[in-house]
């Protein structure tokens, strides 16, 4: 999330309401880049450049220096509208990097992250959001309180960012049809669901499953011991 608020900071300092960074923008947004980046060396000692984008993104979300980071945005409307944007994220990564959140702010996630969601849009709306930002706004919340989930939010990580995007990749490559772009978007989600659903992996935990071949019809027949599960199951995929 700290490249995404750097570009979008970049984006106001250089006055470019356009994600796309195309020729005719570059040259104002290289500039602007090149002007926060001096400014934050002079202010504050940074330097962004030789800096990890998880350094970058600790000052950047540090509440002590926030306002060094925003002093160029040069509309005073937008730069608050900024402030606001980036206190709501303050709170809400406060909340998802805790190892035991409190419950009142794990309760409230969701409605602030939907809140920061919709001055996103309603502010900054040439903004392209990263899958980061939909999973913290749609998931996360989902994830802490699920009674039968890991209870943390490790899918947020760029590792297990990078794990999605190679089992999206090889579901793409193995799994998808190739003559219908669409098509082929319907099959990868598909199968994802397929993977990833919790329902099915509830179903995978049930009792044990016994397979009883008729001969006399030729074919088999898959049931549990337990009828209460067969009813359930059924319930559960209707």
């Amino acid at each position: 999330m700290g490249n995404f608020f750097k570009k979008l900071i970049i984006c106001e300092v250089a006055r470019v309401q356009s994600w796309d960074i195309s020729k005719d923008v570059r040259p104002m947004y290289e500039a602007a880049e090149k002007r926060l980046n001096d400014h934050l060396t002079e202010t504050i000692g940074l330097v962004p450049k030789l800096m990890m984008p998880g350094n970058f993104a600790r000052d950047l979300f540090s509440s002590a220096k926030v306002d060094f980071f925003l002093a160029l945005v040069p509309e005073e409307d937008r730069k608050n509208n900024l402030a606001e944007v980036l206190g709501i994220f303050r709170n809400l990564r406060t909340v998802y990097r805790a190892h035991h959140p409190e419950a009142e702010d794990v309760s409230t996630f969701k409605q602030r992250a939907v809140e920061m969601g919709r001055l996103l849009l309603t502010n900054f709306s040439y903004a392209g959001w990263p899958n980061y930002l939909h999973k913290i706004i749609e998931h996360v919340q989902e994830i802490i309180e699920d009674p039968e989930g890991p209870g943390t939010i490790d899918s947020l990580s760029g590792e297990g960012n990078e794990a999605a995007n190679k089992l999206f990749r090889d579901l793409r490559g193995h799994f998808a049809r190739k003559h219908d772009e669409a098509q082929a978007l319907r099959d990868i989600i598909w199968f994802h669901w397929l993977y990833t659903s919790p329902k099915l992996r509830r179903i995978s935990h049930l009792g044990s499953l016994c397979i009883l071949f008729s001969s006399s019809e030729g074919m088999s027949s898959t049931f549990f011991p337990d009828r209460s599960i067969n009813t359930g199951l059924l319930e559960e995929l209707a």
